[in-house]
């Protein structure tokens, strides 16, 4: 990515970003005062240039969305009539209890949500 720096008043400004240095330097609209080169991943979302795409909150929304559907899809294991044990049962209420707290959980929102395999060697460890 590039980013095209313009002077406003004597303080920069970014006024444009590219995946090459030809766009900014053939904007016929702008003068840039500087043009560098960049390794983020800048992404254009509801008319904002972002590093890396997504703010903490959109961020936070996903991963407990990704949390709402493993919630979901372990529900029929509390069901009394399920054909589980009683330690497999209770298991899964434990794994609940940690996807309900996930959103507290250090690290929040950059971290992933561990599935049920993943849980059970996390706390076998």
């Amino acid at each position: 990515m590039f980013l095209g720096y313009q002077e406003n008043n004597g303080v920069e400004f970014i006024a444009s970003v590219s995946k090459t240095r030809g766009e900014l330097e053939n904007n016929l609209f702008v003068k840039y005062t500087r043009i560098e080169e960049s390794d983020e991943d800048w992404q254009l979302i509801d008319g904002s240039w972002r590093v890396g795409g997504l703010t903490t909150e959109e961020l936070s929304a996903q991963k407990r969305s990704e949390r709402d559907t493993m919630l979901r899809s372990t529900d029929v294991y509390m069901l009394p009539d399920f054909p589980i044990s009683d330690e497999e049962r209770e298991l899964y209420r434990q794994y609940r209890q940690y996807l309900r707290d996930f959103p507290a959980i250090e690290g929040f929102p950059e971290i992933g949500v561990m599935s049920f395999k993943e849980w059970q060697q996390w706390i076998g460890d």
